[in-house]
């Protein structure tokens, strides 16, 4: 079991407070505020495409929006109401769990940019109740009875690939975090340099529980509209 130790917290002045937790004996400072900006940097870019969401005539209004949702969640070439309400209601839950204080964890190790584990037994507060609803091999898991999630882990080598990229790993995370989105496996997956599916097959229903959907959505519509890279 790992020992974290924490940085008090980093965030910028009045913003929620973040608190970089790592391994280890130290952290560079490059690497704290990697890890703080990113999460500030994730908290900005929901609350932007979350404005984009603000009516359905604002959204359809947005090429940016109507192009990556039709890529990314498999929409048609315009969003409908349903559509809206849907992925502005999981942007939202994103929204509201960044928006308090974040614990964000930097790991060395593993095969994923991050990840945030799900457990049984009631331990910390600030672990978040969810429902567990991650596919295996595209069908729903067999035991998908209450969870609850804890930290946001992110693996240091994806902080080195640029802000946004990590703020992208962070909405996927807090997708899965505070909305109880899935992973589809390599339907679902998108390499962190790329804006294609590894893989084809994802489905109309699976994309709008699918944590990679809506990571890509805030991403390339934040850039495309924003522009900030």
């Amino acid at each position: 079991m790992p020992i974290w130790r924490s940085i008090k917290n980093s965030a910028p002045s009045g913003d929620p407070q973040i608190h970089v937790k790592y391994t280890g004996l130290s952290i560079s400072k490059d690497r704290q505020t990697q890890a703080t900006e990113a999460v500030t940097r994730a908290r900005y870019m929901v609350t932007f495409v979350v404005g984009q969401l603000a009516s359905l005539q604002t959204a359809n209004g947005s090429a940016a929006v109507k192009t990556h949702a039709k890529y990314y969640l498999k929409r048609g070439d315009s969003l409908t109401q349903s559509d809206l309400d849907t992925i502005k209601s999981v942007l939202v839950l994103i929204q509201t769990g960044l928006g308090t204080d974040t614990n964000i964890k930097i790991v060395s190790t593993g095969d994923s940019a991050g990840y945030v584990n799900a457990y049984r037994t009631p331990k910390k507060a600030r672990w978040t109740p969810g429902t567990r609803t991650r596919y295996q091999d595209g069908t729903p898991h067999a035991n998908p009875g209450a969870v609850l999630r804890g930290d946001i882990h992110i693996k240091k080598t994806q902080l080195d690939r640029g802000v946004n990229l990590a703020a992208k790993t962070i909405i996927h995370e807090a997708s899965h975090k505070f909305a109880s989105t899935s992973d589809f496996g390599d339907r679902g997956a998108v390499w962190s340099n790329d804006v294609d599916f590894i893989d084809d097959g994802l489905q109309p229903d699976e994309a709008l529980n699918n944590a990679e959907s809506y990571a890509r959505l805030v991403l390339h519509v934040f850039e495309d509209e924003c522009g900030w890279q």
